[in-house]
């Protein structure tokens, strides 16, 4: 609903069996608030993934201020919560690939998150679900934010 400024395209490093990464980048303004939110969808590759995490952590913190980043990570939560860059936390927890019937025996793996620096007093969760959808092979993370 807002008018996206600085944005960019951030290259993150790549593994030698993986194709090229990127995290997209943009501000949102609204009045004297100010909000930096990243997309992107990490590799699958062990190890490589974790670089290109904090890689794209590094970048959001040089811009300081609240910042969001958001995607498909291919990390499992508790990987996610202990290797990010201090600062860093979970917005949301609960299994979201693979999406499946209700109902399914087959467990589920977080590999999908939405994690916040520098928003805890400008940015408070009011609700946060997981949503099954008929578009993806994973569930979709929906948070919702009060942005004071």
């Amino acid at each position: 609903r807002l008018p996206l400024d600085q944005v960019e395209t951030v290259a993150l490093p790549q593994s030698g069996r993986d194709e090229p990464r990127v995290g997209l980048v943009a501000g949102l303004a609204d009045g004297g608030r100010r909000l930096t939110v990243a997309g992107t969808h990490l590799s699958f590759v062990p190890g490589p993934n974790v670089g290109q995490l904090r890689a794209l952590q590094r970048h959001l913190d040089e811009r300081g201020g609240p910042r969001l980043l958001l995607g498909d990570l291919n990390l499992w939560w508790p990987v996610v919560r202990l290797l990010s860059l201090p600062g860093w936390r979970p917005l949301v927890r609960g299994g979201t690939f693979r999406n499946r019937p209700p109902g399914s025996p087959a467990p589920l793996v977080q590999l999908d998150h939405v994690l916040a620096a520098g928003a805890s007093a400008a940015l408070e969760p009011r609700g946060r679900r997981i949503v099954s959808g008929p578009a993806s092979d994973h569930k979709a993370v929906v948070v919702e934010l009060e942005w004071r």
